[in-house]
């Protein structure tokens, strides 16, 4: 074993006192659309664009500055306590190592990343209302930030003085994972979201395509169905017996024409980040009384393929 690199899921502040500890029992998820009142109030500010431009994305609630700026005004006795927020893979990091730090990908993600020099920007935290004080230093994702500490050993079984680098965002590092090395190569990750993206040696300006930094250098553009792969999870457990495999439902949905006789679904079931649409909401169009369970199931898949080839067409004009 030569060193540990950590990868998890991104957009999520995890509060930690002076002391450490964690202090909230739970942490906003990356689709959490609770500060999207607070990105319209960004939005009306006069330097909005500008900033946008430098930070190389348009704001979003997803992103941890944001939330951030929530837990200030819902949560400010969290706010006053904390000494830096991290994300999950930074804090398992600081757990490894006892050190507070980021990478690129995942300060990219705070929307307060400079996109030119990826180091924080004081306006944009002035503008937001947050401290930099509170973010973790940013460090290149091969970086070694530490050593895995003593009493980490002892409780982990992992040796004591193992370096631990930087390490990288889920969604960035499977992209790494996968192949996709060279600008212009593209990919669909589909989880719980489902992401469209292609890979560039720059950011692609664009009033809703969002871009993240890769660990390995350059910039990845992306659109998001919050509820890609997840809407098909809220349909099995809907229509159905949650216990019921997706096979099974592909055999069903088989039996259905393509566009679900006149069944057509918008799969907005947690809102949406792009095109000023972060509170659209799910809904059926067409719903007949000879239209089955098995409509519906097909109804969703196509919902999502319909959708996913609007966000890939925004990046092929942008």
């Amino acid at each position: 074993m030569t060193g540990v690199a950590v990868c998890g899921q991104m957009h999520g502040p995890v509060p930690l006192d002076a002391e450490g500890r964690v202090l909230l029992d739970r942490v906003q998820l990356w689709n959490d659309k609770r500060p999207a009142k607070l990105v319209e109030t960004f939005q009306q500010q006069s330097r909005f664009s500008s900033l946008s431009r430098v930070l190389a994305n348009p704001p979003a609630p997803s992103w941890v500055a944001f939330k951030v700026r929530w837990i200030r005004e819902n949560q400010p006795d969290v706010y006053e306590r904390t000494w830096k927020f991290l994300v999950p893979k930074d804090f398992i990091n600081y757990q490894l190592t006892g050190v507070a730090a980021t990478d690129p990908s995942e300060a990219s993600g705070s929307y307060l990343m400079d996109a030119q020099t990826l180091e924080y920007r004081s306006d944009a935290a002035a503008a937001i209302g947050v401290s930099l004080d509170q973010f973790p230093d940013i460090c290149a994702s091969h970086e070694v930030i530490g050593q895995v500490t003593q009493s980490t050993a002892e409780e982990t079984g992992l040796p004591e003085g193992l370096p631990v680098v930087a390490g990288g965002g889920d969604f960035l590092v499977v992209m790494l994972g996968s192949g996709v090395v060279e600008s212009r190569l593209g990919s669909d990750v589909t989880g719980t979201s489902t992401l469209i993206s292609v890979l560039g040696k720059n950011p692609l300006p664009h009033p809703v395509i969002s871009n993240l930094c890769v660990p390995q250098g350059g910039w990845v553009a992306f659109t998001l169905i919050d509820a890609g792969g997840d809407s098909m999870r809220w349909a099995r457990r809907t229509f159905s017996d949650p216990s019921i495999s997706f096979e099974w439902i592909n055999e069903l949905v088989a039996q259905v024409p393509a566009g679900s006789d006149g069944l057509t679904f918008l799969p907005y079931l947690n809102g949406e980040r792009i095109g000023g649409s972060v509170n659209a909401r799910a809904q059926f169009f067409g719903i007949t009384a000879a239209h089955t369970p098995a409509h519906f199931f097909r109804a969703v898949m196509e919902g999502v393929a319909f959708a996913s080839r609007r966000n890939l067409d925004l990046i092929r004009i942008a």
